[in-house]
């Protein structure tokens, strides 16, 4: 069925449209292939460093683990700059936001990392060192 003169043909274009381009190769980022001296690149290395020694260090981690390490470095860096766009005034998606802060709660909890209790009690010569200092301000 021919269409009318007036109508362009989508499918096919006219004899004057210029070839198609090539199309350009998919080149995959990575955040080794980024320039390193950006805030947020240093940001999230420190993060994956962070969770890493959390873990026990690199060394321990397959390579999934390490994987699921930096999804949570950068839902982190994600988070983050929502919370600052917030605190400086600017509006944010508040589903947005609660959807990163569940999904890096998640993929915490997947990669293995749990609340962990830490000795805080002081050692016998903080705690004599601390009751000499609070008679030292008593007499004072």
């Amino acid at each position: 069925m021919k269409q009318p003169d007036d109508t362009p043909d989508l499918l096919t274009g006219s004899a004057a449209d210029p070839p198609p381009k090539a199309a350009a190769k998919a080149r995959l980022l990575t955040l080794d292939g980024m320039d390193r001296r950006t805030a947020a690149y240093q940001g999230v290395r420190k993060s994956i460093g962070a969770i890493e020694a959390d873990l026990g260090g690199a060394a321990h981690l397959s390579y999934a683990e390490r994987s699921l390490v930096q999804r949570c470095a950068i839902l982190a860096a994600m988070l983050a700059d929502q919370e600052t766009a917030y605190l400086t005034g600017a509006p944010i998606d508040p589903t947005s936001y609660a959807t990163l802060v569940n999904a890096l709660r998640r993929t915490l909890e997947t990669v293995g990392l749990k609340r962990a209790s830490r000795d805080i009690t002081p050692s016998v010569a903080e705690y004599v060192a601390h009751l000499a200092a609070e008679e030292k301000a008593a007499g004072a």
